[in-house]
């Protein structure tokens, strides 16, 4: 198989799961019972409110994911280039850590201050590697 047909099997895979996961859960939903002309109120509900903002949320997060991953490839020139390679994940978990050895509690925007302080920490390792590069 060649690359250009393995990606679009790929992206119908991802297509189909996209489309028959929101009909499984603890509540089995089917389409007749969303589409139809007096449809169940509870199964619409948790149709519309729960399951698909979560599957696009998941497509979503995994792209940005796949992306950033990309750009540290990109960036540095090399297929092995991670966040935790590289050392930015154990600078979030510092700044995490640091967080809560402070005893501080804050929120900035509504975002809580560990994820404040983790997202702060994870330039240290990024800017010091690149710095280093060159």
């Amino acid at each position: 198989m060649n690359k250009t047909s393995i990606s679009v099997l790929l992206f119908l895979s991802a297509v189909l799961v996209f489309l028959l996961t929101p009909f499984a859960g603890m509540k089995d939903i089917s389409l007749f019972s969303i589409f139809s002309q007096h449809p169940d109120e509870v199964a619409t509900e948790i149709f519309w409110k729960i399951r698909i903002p979560r599957i696009c949320l998941s497509f979503l997060a995994g792209s940005v994911l796949a992306v950033s991953g990309l750009t540290f490839q990109a960036m540095f020139l090399n297929p092995l280039a991670t966040p935790f390679t590289l050392g930015v994940s154990s600078g979030a978990s510092l700044g995490a850590a640091l967080y809560i050895w402070s005893g501080a509690s804050f929120a900035v925007l509504g975002i809580p201050g560990i994820s404040t302080f983790a997202f702060l920490e994870h330039f240290c390792p990024f800017f010091s590697f690149t710095a280093l590069q060159k």
